[in-house]
């Protein structure tokens, strides 16, 4: 499937395209999950997920990795790769990629609402960070 992509290093400009996909792919969104695949998820888990056609799933961290052009080689390099793909500091880092940033949110994991609760998070987020709008 495609998704939009970004050449650009400006850690605003990649959040943009971030949030560009996931509203174009909310099915592909979990903020709770670095990135799953279908192949690699557990049998148990895949129902709950509700798997797109492509068969992946990603939060912030894996979606900047994923329209940067990097490859997810490992689940747990995503957030150091993101991290340092947005040159964010280890704490920055835990505010934007939290997988607790959408709990609470009334809407299913998937949705076209849950994908733009995540991109409000991203929103306030380059706000806050660079007093910027996205």
């Amino acid at each position: 499937m495609k998704y939009p992509t970004t050449k650009s290093e400006d850690p605003v400009t990649i959040l943009r395209t971030v949030a560009k996909a996931i509203l174009e792919e909310p099915k592909r969104y979990n903020q709770e999950s670095w990135h799953l695949t279908k192949k690699g998820c557990p049998l148990w888990a895949q129902p709950q997920l509700g798997f797109p056609l492509c068969g992946t799933i990603s939060c912030v961290a894996g979606w900047t990795c994923l329209v940067t052009g990097k490859k997810l080689s490992s689940i747990h390099d995503i957030a150091n790769e993101a991290e340092s793909i947005l040159g964010l500091t280890e704490s920055e880092a835990v505010d934007l990629f939290d997988g607790d940033a959408l709990r609470g949110i009334p809407h299913s994991i998937g949705t076209e609402a849950y994908a733009k609760a995540g991109v409000a998070h991203i929103r306030r987020y380059v706000k806050k960070k660079w007093r910027k709008e996205l």
